[in-house]
């Protein structure tokens, strides 16, 4: 049986990281959906299926593409569907092939070897009685609408990882390191942590990937994730219900907030319940406003209109490659899109557009795509083809309506 990730009509909601991403790669607890089906079983491949300038980025790093007209035994899952424990559990019987789960209005899955996969993911929920399939409806699977659902979720997503790792009985001493309840802290290989730092396990697990390097004086807060090849900078306040992705640098105070990987804050300054993209770098003292001075709810702004976040706590949300100068003010509820340059003084508008310089001005996409290599250079990784044409691709929105 192939197993294939594939998007809906309401991926835009994920703003802006779904300009850049497919929802399955977003990372909530200490990975994405799209690590975690290896855990189903009889799946012998994975494939993706989304936007066009998106399969072609993710085909460009060697991920297989589902064809449009594929009648393999397929199971389809949404991209965006907030992962449980034990999914199989909750999909029908394998005994059963021919069938498409909903919610009541959005598809969360399907398993089928006669309709061609366009049609199953095309289809309208009126247009789903005549595929063919049985139709069965739950409530016990659930989509991500907006990027703040991922926040929100991350702490339940934390305990269900920590819950499938094993003790950590062969934790390497650490000298001069403060351990509070140990049997909850879980180091990987390579791991370097120095003097005067604190794990404090007491609320949650602390779950440390391969080669992570945390600095003196460091103090983290479970439950948290580290990915491989992170770095936690000297003095850095790490609080719980955060998640730090792999080959990131990251100092002053974090709280409740997700950075998908190869991201910079290496400086003083608060983050707080935010989603960072990749490659984003934010300047010494940037800081984020995560609570309304009224304590109300967070309104969020993008392209196409206003949302009511129904949540008080919440950041920014900030696309790949883009960058805040030394001293921004970030007001609650931000959103930045891709490739943005984000500088000046007082608090920029709440929504700035992907290829900012500024507040009011376009970034030579020329010169955004050059830099946004060079940054992938300093750790190796090279811009693909499919990736700059990505980039290019991405309108720059003078506003948000």
């Amino acid at each position: 049986m192939l197993l294939c990730l594939f998007e809906d009509q309401h991926v835009r909601n994920l703003y802006p990281l779904a300009l850049t991403h497919h929802p399955a790669q977003l990372l909530v607890g200490t990975k994405p959906l799209c690590q975690r089906v290896s855990a189903l079983p009889n799946v012998a491949g994975l494939t993706w299926m989304g936007r066009g300038e998106i399969t072609k980025a993710l085909q460009s790093r060697g991920h297989a593409i589902h064809q449009p007209e594929s009648t393999h035994d397929t199971l389809y899952l949404n991209g965006r569907l907030r992962w449980r424990n034990h999914l199989q559990d909750h999909l029908p019987s394998s005994n059963t092939t021919e069938w498409l789960l909903t919610d009541g209005a959005h598809l969360l899955a399907a398993r089928t070897s006669i309709i061609p996969s366009e049609q199953i993911v095309s289809a309208r929920p009126e247009q789903w009685g005549e595929l063919g399939l049985e139709i069965i409806q739950t409530g016990e699977l659930q989509l991500y609408r907006y990027l703040w659902e991922l926040i929100e979720d991350n702490e339940r997503m934390l305990a269900e990882d920590a819950a499938g790792l094993a003790s950590p009985s062969n934790l390497p001493p650490f000298d001069g390191v403060h351990l509070v309840n140990p049997s909850a802290i879980v180091a990987g290989a390579g791991c370097s942590i120095q003097p005067g730092v604190v794990l404090d396990a007491s609320g949650g697990a602390i779950i440390v990937g391969n080669n992570v390097k945390v600095m003196a004086n460091a103090v983290v807060v479970g439950p948290c994730f580290i990915g491989d090849n992170s770095t936690i900078k000297i003095g850095a306040k790490i609080y719980e219900k955060t998640s730090i992705g792999p080959w990131c640098k990251v100092g002053g105070e974090v709280e409740g907030s997700i950075i998908l990987g190869f991201s910079n804050k290496q400086h003083d300054g608060f983050l707080g319940h935010s989603y960072l993209g990749e490659w984003v770098n934010l300047g010494a003292d940037t800081n984020t406003s995560d609570l309304k001075n009224n304590y109300g709810q967070v309104r969020v702004t993008f392209p196409w209109g206003e949302v009511n976040s129904g949540t008080m706590f919440l950041g920014s949300l900030i696309g790949d490659h883009s960058k805040t100068g030394i001293n921004t003010m970030l007001n609650t509820g931000t959103v930045v899109g891709v490739g943005a340059n984000v500088f000046g003084g007082g608090f920029p508008p709440k929504f700035i557009p992907s290829f900012a310089w500024g507040e009011r001005e376009e970034y030579d996409r020329n010169k955004a795509i050059q830099t946004a290599r060079a940054v992938m250079l300093r750790r190796k990784v090279v811009m693909t083809d499919a990736e700059e044409e990505l980039l290019r691709g991405i309108e720059y929105h003078s506003s948000g309506k």
